[in-house]
Order: C-alpha cells, then sequence, then structure tokens
C-alpha cells in the first residue's frame, strides 16, 4: 500500500480515505476539499464529502471551514508555516485566482460579508457583480451605491444580472436606475 501524500495524490475521481480512528482522516478530508476548491476550483455545491455519524459531520464541517480559514490567511499574508498551506502557496501561484475560489466558497456558503473582500483582493471575472451582490445583501447600501455607480460609468459593462441590482435597487429606494440596462422594457 503506498502511503497518502495529502498535498500530491491526484484529485480526478473519487477518493475513499479509510483509517483507523485517530489517524487523521478529518484532517486529510479538509485538506482534499482544500484542494478541490483552490486547484479544481470547484465549488461548495460541487464537492459531496460523506460521513457516517452527526457528529463526524458536524466535527468535519467545522474543520474544512477551519481550513479554509487558515488558506485564506495564507494566501493574504503570502507565506504559511503549515506545510500543506506552503505547498498550495507554490501550487497555485496565482494567489488571485485562489482568492477568487476562496471568495466564491464563501458567496455559496453564504458569508457575504467575508467574500466581498476575496473578490477585490481576486479582481477575476464576475468579481464586481459577487461583490455588488454581496454589498446589497449584507444592507451596505452607502457602498453598494458608490460601487454600482462607479461601474455605471464604466462603459465596457453589460451585464444583466447588474441591471437587475440596480433595478432592484432604484425600485426598493426610489431612485433612478443608473445602470438603465433597459429603460423601456416594453420596447425591448
Amino acid at each position: 500500500m503506498n502511503k497518502f501524500n495529502l498535498l500530491d495524490t491526484p484529485l480526478a475521481g473519487r477518493n475513499l480515505i479509510e483509517a483507523s480512528a485517530g489517524t487523521g482522516k478529518t484532517f486529510t478530508i479538509a485538506g482534499v476539499y482544500l484542494r478541490l476548491v483552490l486547484e479544481l476550483r470547484l465549488g461548495v455545491a460541487d464537492i459531496l464529502v460523506v460521513t457516517f455519524t452527526e457528529a463526524a459531520t458536524k466535527e468535519l464541517k467545522e474543520r474544512i471551514r477551519k481550513r479554509l480559514k487558515e488558506a485564506e490567511e495564507a494566501f493574504e499574508e503570502g507565506e504559511s508555516r503549515d506545510p500543506l498551506l506552503a505547498g498550495l502557496l507554490q501550487k497555485v501561484p496565482d494567489h488571485a485566482e485562489a482568492n477568487y475560489n476562496l471568495g466564491v466558497v464563501l458567496y455559496d456558503g453564504g458569508q457575504l460579508d467575508a467574500a466581498i473582500e476575496y473578490f477585490e483582493r481576486a479582481r477575476l471575472r464576475d468579481w464586481q457583480e459577487r461583490r455588488l451582490y454581496c454589498l446589497y445583501k449584507t444592507q451596505r447600501f452607502d457602498a453598494f451605491r458608490e460601487a454600482l455607480q462607479a461601474l455605471t460609468a464604466a462603459p465596457q459593462h453589460h451585464s444583466p444580472f447588474l441591471a437587475t441590482l440596480s433595478a432592484h435597487h432604484a425600485a426598493n429606494f426610489g431612485v433612478a436606475d443608473g445602470y438603465g440596462f433597459c429603460r423601456r422594457p416594453l420596447d425591448f
């Protein structure tokens, strides 16, 4: 039997981790989960982790959350004394990508306040839309309005999602819809 190497084991397919009590299964599963998020860019809804008791499930959720938090800190600082995190910092040199992926995990997990800073650090893909959504849902309306105004001033943005957020904000606060994606929807 080969010794399991958490940092280098292939992530494709299924991984079965079977061992005696107290041998580090939960630690290993949390590490594999972290690698799936950072290396394969999988979201929470894309990863299935199974364990057998409610107590084990609770402990596993806590460990995964803790590991994600540790990774967030490591990628923010750019270093870690933890061997797995140090290895991931080397394997995933695109820290913007890692921040985006960690932001998505927080976003998908409903931790919108925490996700904002990761999207801001990443500045990749749909980070502005996700950031605006987080600001709006966490009722940080002043920051939302400021970010939306800056975004609507940029002519390259044509996003139905941003249009929806802008229209929703305008309707709820009785202000003009600054995005103006479809000013007269019946004429569209």
